[in-house]
């Protein structure tokens, strides 16, 4: 009689995964992973994101932002040894336990960062008309406030791996 019973809940056991793994997700789809696919394009080729949130660009802009975005993307990829080589010395510095090192190597990098962003926006801003520029500087703005707050909020590396917006996660 027991072992009917154990019989008889392994399989509603089974079957209730079986029903739980074909009912449709409650949770949010999570977001694409855009990599490579371009900073300022969507999936019709046109400008995706918060940089240009209220801006409705010509079909030459759109092509021209393209082209700027390939030129950058080139430019990343014969830069990459370079950036490998920084990587590596990077974790050399960590495994020393030389953080005087590390600090001055991520410094070195958060300024090169900052002005290849610095140039990006003004290439960017040279693409667009003058009413263009207003919201574009007032999105580039929101965006630099936003990182500000982000900052704040989970200091300077970010949030840790796993983290979904709980706390204690």
């Amino acid at each position: 009689m027991r072992k009917n019973i154990f019989m008889a809940l392994g399989l509603a056991a089974s079957l209730a995964g079986v029903a739980a793994a074909q009912q449709p997700s409650t949770e949010p789809p999570r977001r694409e992973d855009h990599r490579g696919s371009g900073k300022f394009e969507g999936r019709d080729g046109g400008p995706r994101g918060l940089l240009f949130k209220d801006i409705t660009l010509t079909d030459a802009q759109k092509t021209q932002l393209q082209t700027l975005r390939k030129a950058q993307r080139d430019k990343f990829e014969a830069n990459r040894d370079q950036m490998k080589k920084q990587f590596e010395e990077l974790r050399a510095a960590r495994q020393r336990g030389d953080t005087v090192a590390v600090k001055a190597i991520r410094e070195r990098n958060r300024v090169a960062m900052e002005q290849a962003r610095t140039q990006e926006f003004a290439a960017i801003r040279n693409v667009l008309t003058p009413e263009q520029r207003v919201q574009f500087d007032k999105n580039v703005a929101e965006l630099k406030q936003r990182e500000q707050e982000r900052a704040k909020q989970f200091g300077e590396r970010g949030p840790r791996k796993g983290f979904r917006g709980r706390p204690g996660a």
